[in-house]
């Protein structure tokens, strides 16, 4: 049986979801730096992933934030 998540599991959960959204910004721009430096082709692919995660990790923030609203936070 699954229990119900509390009003604190969400919030820990939305800045859990935060630091990752934070450090994929991070990583980003180290990667076009990176790239800027060293021209590597490669780096392109790895761009377009921490992009397209950057995506997935905004959409669960959105999610997270109705969930703590539908809580009453």
């Amino acid at each position: 049986m699954k229990m119900a998540r509390t009003l604190q599991q969400a919030i820990d959960d939305l800045n859990a979801t935060q630091n990752l959204y934070d450090r994929t910004i991070m990583e980003i721009g180290q990667l076009y730096a990176d790239l800027n430096w060293t021209k590597d082709e490669r780096l392109h692919k790895r761009l377009n992933e921490k992009f397209d995660m950057l995506v997935k990790v905004e959409q669960r923030k959105k999610e997270i934030e109705k969930e703590i609203s539908s809580l009453g936070g």
